[in-house]
């Protein structure tokens, strides 16, 4: 399942809270493996935590027969800097409980905190930054 937040919702801030809540309303997951296509639009925590969070939460209660359940983030950033990425995407997030500032924990931190959230739910993340070609750059796997 495909929900391309820009070309399927017309929302450009994905960082806005108001534009979250809206979107959280509206998603509804009918797959266990889910891509979420922030590709054009503006992210930002805690907002965009926010709606991961949502679509974390729904992919719990999905059953994957036999599966592995799945959320890909695709985002055309072309930088080098996971913590970054991962703080934009994840901090102030409930379900991962990352309530400590970026600044004040490391990456290993970060990453312990969403890998034990995963593990415990069964879930991979694979983050996928793309140049502005919409060519791969990058891939992070949780």
């Amino acid at each position: 399942m495909r929900i391309n937040i820009y070309n399927d919702y017309k929302i450009f801030n994905a960082g806005k809270e108001k534009n979250v809540s809206q979107l959280i309303a509206l998603i509804k997951l009918s797959s266990a493996n889910v891509t979420l296509d922030l590709v054009d639009c503006l992210i930002d925590y805690p907002a965009t935590s926010y709606l991961i969070d949502e679509v974390l939460k729904q992919l719990k209660l999905k059953k994957a027969q036999g599966k592995k359940k799945e959320l890909n983030i695709e985002l055309d950033l072309t930088l080098d800097n996971e913590k970054l990425i991962l703080s934009w995407l994840f901090y102030g997030s409930k379900e991962f409980n990352w309530i400590e500032e970026p600044r004040d924990i490391s990456i290993e931190t970060i990453k312990g905190k969403i890998k034990k959230y995963l593990k415990a739910n069964s879930i991979t993340i694979n983050i996928i930054l793309k140049n502005d070609d919409k060519s791969i750059f990058k891939e992070i796997a949780l």
